[in-house]
């Protein structure tokens, strides 16, 4: 064998030159570019949890939420509920609905509502609040 051979079984048009070989380049580029697309969607938060913020206000105080519309299974989220007041509230109540609690598990609340009670299908929350403070209470939540 001379030095410029190449070893059995090696074809200078086909390994060296990729002879016949035009279209199999694209579809591993196409194959690749199908896998690099799904994190790159992920970035901009097509697959997520879009948040939405919902706003209720009176002359003596406002109570905003901000939480997931749809959440899917599996995931844990947290609701965020702030109740800004105008005077100071001993008796701060908050009614959830039993849609907050079906079919997922509660984690907790933060901070700690002073009483906590059932009734009806609903969950009352009593919380301490002074005027002029922003509370945010924070309700972690799993799907199931």
């Amino acid at each position: 064998m001379a030095a410029h051979d190449p070893p059995i079984g090696i074809d200078r048009d086909r390994h060296l030159r990729l002879k016949g070989r035009s279209g199999h380049m694209w579809e591993r580029r196409g194959t690749l570019l199908i896998f690099a697309v799904v994190p790159i969607l992920a970035l901009f938060n097509v697959f997520g949890q879009a948040s939405l913020t919902s706003n209720a206000n009176s002359p003596t105080a406002s109570l905003s939420v901000d939480s997931p519309a749809h959440v899917r299974s599996g995931l844990m989220f947290t609701a965020q509920i702030t109740v800004h007041t105008a005077q100071d509230v001993s008796d701060l109540q908050l009614t959830l609905d039993r849609g907050w609690f079906e079919s997922i598990t509660f984690d907790g609340i933060v901070p700690q509502p002073s009483n906590e009670s059932a009734e009806n299908g609903t969950n009352r929350l009593r919380l301490r609040r002074r005027a002029g403070e922003h509370p945010i209470s924070s309700l972690a939540f799993v799907t199931g």
